[in-house]
């Protein structure tokens, strides 16, 4: 194969994968972990997520609560499998949103837990134990209503938080 045909499949690739998952400078939300409410199962996480971008947020609501975001979620470092869900299942998608203006923040208590304090869910978990570092993740982020209803991959941006240490009086 020519040099020259390798650099270009190979810049091709790279402009390919690059694109991908990464939100336009226009569309930026900064999460934040903002304290920790021991219960029963684990922990009440409060989180807060600013729309620190130029351009509207359109985020899907859960059917939990209103206000309350669907892909929100708790993750939970694991050395042998990288970050893992800690949060409740969120398989039913959403059919209403929460506008989020450039500037505009908004607060959602997350709830995560383990099986050793009684968590049950549909979804199956690999966390056995909570411990350790945890972080905030918003997996989607819409640019309109329309592309919400159309399920545009352009909405997957996997915003994160810095990560912070849980804290160790769960419950038990």
């Amino acid at each position: 194969m020519a040099p020259n045909f390798k650099i270009a499949i190979l810049s091709m690739a790279l402009l390919c994968a690059g694109a991908n998952g990464q939100a336009p400078p226009e569309k930026k939300a900064e999460l934040k972990i903002e304290k920790f409410q021991s219960t029963s199962y684990g922990f009440e996480v409060t989180v807060s997520v600013k729309n620190i971008g130029t351009a509207r947020l359109v985020l899907g609501e859960s059917g939990e609560a209103k206000g309350t975001l669907q892909s929100l979620d708790v993750q939970q470092w694991d050395d042998k499998l990288g970050w893992q869900s800690v949060g409740p299942c969120r398989d039913v998608p959403s059919a209403s949103t929460v506008r989020l203006n450039p500037g505009e923040s908004l607060e959602n208590i997350v709830r995560i837990g383990d099986r050793s304090h009684g968590w049950t869910g549909v979804c199956p978990r690999k966390i056995e134990h909570l411990g350790g570092k945890v972080r905030a993740i918003l997996y989607y982020a819409f640019a309109s209503e329309l592309d919400f209803e159309k399920r545009n991959p352009k909405g997957r941006v996997d915003f994160v938080s810095a990560p912070v240490e849980l804290p160790a009086n769960a419950s038990k």
